[in-house]
């Protein structure tokens, strides 16, 4: 989702929705890889909390394991989920027809022998 959503933003992502990104990566690592997961906390993630004012209204602790578990901010919606799978699809369909258009639908040549 990460990659879809760069590539959807042409390479300008919002710095809020990679910080959030981030957050709760490491969040959902910290159980399998306490260490490493605390680490990039403390060296990459945390400092930026600390720095900023307009991040979020709760309160970040400095220890990984304290903060709460992330909760969606909205409930599971089927419906944008299938548009999504949908949208994804046909994006994917769309890449291929014109990567088809582009070679002439023909096959590479290095693969012939």
């Amino acid at each position: 989702m990460k990659e879809d959503y760069l590539i959807a933003k042409g390479g300008k992502a919002n710095p809020f929705v990679l910080m959030r990104y981030l957050e709760v990566q490491l969040m959902m690592m910290n159980p399998i890889v306490p260490h490493f997961a605390q680490y990039c906390w403390d060296e990459y993630v945390y400092p930026i909390f600390k720095a900023s004012k307009n991040y979020s209204d709760k309160a970040h602790e400095t220890k990984l394991f304290k903060n709460q578990w992330p909760l969606p901010s909205t409930p599971f919606n089927k419906s944008i989920a299938d548009r999504y799978n949908y949208m994804k699809k046909l994006k994917s369909s769309i890449r291929d027809g014109f990567d088809k258009a582009k070679t002439g639908g023909k096959k590479s040549q290095e693969g012939q022998s």
